[in-house]
Formats: C-alpha cells, sequence, structure tokens
C-alpha cells in the first residue's frame, strides 16, 4: 500500500492494520484522517490571520483616538 506517510498517518495505520481491517478500509480511513488535518490546519492559518488583522485595526483605532 503507497500511502504518504506523516507522523499522525503512521500511528493511524498502526493502530489500524492491528485492527485487522482491510486495506481498502485503511486507505480510506487514512484518506480522511489526512484531509481531516489538512482542514483543521487551514482553519488555524486562517484565525491566525484574522487576530492578526483585528489586532493591527485596534491598533490603528487606538492611534487615532489619541
Amino acid at each position: 500500500m503507497n500511502i504518504n506517510i506523516g507522523p499522525n498517518t503512521l500511528r493511524v495505520y498502526e493502530y489500524l492494520k492491528n485492527k485487522n481491517l482491510q486495506p481498502n478500509v485503511i486507505k480510506n480511513i487514512i484518506k480522511s484522517n489526512e484531509v481531516f488535518h489538512k482542514l483543521i490546519e487551514i482553519r488555524k492559518k486562517n484565525t491566525e490571520e484574522k487576530i492578526k488583522q483585528l489586532k493591527n485595526q485596534a491598533i490603528k483605532d487606538i492611534k487615532n483616538a489619541a
């Protein structure tokens, strides 16, 4: 089975392999796991960007009020 294995994927793969699941089931679960982690990473980056924007706007507002 050719899978791009990262640290999280390796843990999931080893866990599923020990459960004696069929290879196609393991592949689908790992694919879903990778998609989930990518989505969470995108949300994290978007949240960090929004925080930066809010911080910069707050600084501008404070300077303008002074």
